[in-house]
């Protein structure tokens, strides 16, 4: 796996669709602090432990919803399309947009983060898709500014958000 993008690197932007079905770029997260995590909606395991870890920890840290922002990009987008976003992220995340979109631009924004995503065919015609579990954050001009593995605990992740907050 190649290591995670450097700090302070422009993340660099992307055109892709949120749960909404609205579209959207980086820019439009712009003056607030991004927390992002790649992942699918049919994941078991990782993805539910991970999205339940920092919705708790951006809202603890950003209650008024201004500071911070949770994006799920998802790493299924035959699977993953706005409306199957909306009804995984609303009742258990919902301080994460989901965001999907063409399979190239997703692709493009796997390699730009250096996210290992690979379709693993299942039996009975099913597959998942393991996937890296780094969670990046990006400040308010969209630089990486960190990135911590899922296992990080939830008071570390309160304290990083804290200090980038300033």
């Amino acid at each position: 796996m190649s290591p995670p993008l450097p700090l302070g690197a422009l993340a660099g932007d992307f055109d892709l669709v949120d749960h909404q079905g609205r579209s959207v770029r980086l820019a439009d997260y712009a003056g607030r602090l991004v927390v992002l995590f790649f992942g699918f909606t049919h994941c078991q395991v990782v993805c539910p432990r991970a999205l339940t870890k920092l919705n708790a920890v951006i809202r603890h840290v950003d209650p008024s919803r201004d500071l911070i922002q949770g994006l799920y990009v998802t790493v299924d987008p035959a699977r993953d399309d706005p409306s199957v976003m909306e009804a995984y992220l609303r009742p258990a995340y919902p301080r994460f947009d989901g965001v999907t979109g063409e399979v190239e631009t997703l692709a493009d924004m796997r390699k730009a983060y250096r996210v290992y995503a690979q379709r693993r065919e299942e039996a009975g015609g099913n597959y998942s898709v393991p996937h890296s579990a780094l969670i990046h954050v990006l400040d308010r001009q969209g630089r990486h500014i960190d990135h911590w593995p899922e296992t990080l605990e939830e008071s570390v992740m309160i304290a990083r958000l804290r200090r980038l907050l300033g």
